[in-house]
């Protein structure tokens, strides 16, 4: 599971032409973001957090790195 800093996500988000009612509810909800980011944990999803300036190559070479092989 990736995760990015909040304000980036809809930054990004916007600049796709993706964001959708349920993108609004969680910009206008932050917490509601924090929520479904714990209950993914608690599902066993391994969060991989982003950081803004890490580049795609950066964010292949993480989830690898999780990936058992």
């Amino acid at each position: 599971m990736l995760i990015l800093d909040n304000d980036e996500r809809i930054s990004r988000i916007i600049k796709r032409g993706n964001m959708n009612e349920e993108e609004i509810l969680v910009n206008n909800n932050p917490i509601i973001s924090d929520r479904i980011n714990a209950f993914y944990i608690k599902l066993g999803c391994i969060p991989l957090y982003i950081k803004n300036e890490d580049s795609p190559e950066d964010i292949l070479n993480m989830i690898m790195s999780h990936i058992e092989l």
